[in-house]
């Protein structure tokens, strides 16, 4: 889904939830800088079903800030979400 969408979606009240996950980066080279780290948000429906939010250039979109994605966030009418880290293995 993108960006048009998910506002759409929370208008409509259809989304139960927003979780935020802590991801390794998918562009440049992720496994050489495993400290660096970014945030995506998924939106999980009334239905069940969970929704990635994508870039306009077809992959997800990444904040390398959680608080500026907590900015945008509240700026497209969501006041909570919940944070999902990723294991990662060493």
């Amino acid at each position: 889904m993108n960006q048009d969408q998910l506002i759409s979606l929370l208008a409509q009240g259809l989304v139960q939830a927003v979780q935020v996950s802590e991801m390794l980066p998918s562009k440049g080279k992720p496994y050489l800088t495993p400290a660096k780290r970014v945030w995506v948000v998924t939106a999980v429906l009334i239905n069940g079903s969970q929704s990635l939010l994508i870039s306009t250039r077809g992959t997800r979109r990444e904040w390398a800030s959680l608080d500026r994605l907590s900015e945008w966030l509240k700026m497209v009418g969501v006041m909570n979400f919940f944070i999902q880290q990723e294991k990662v293995m060493s």
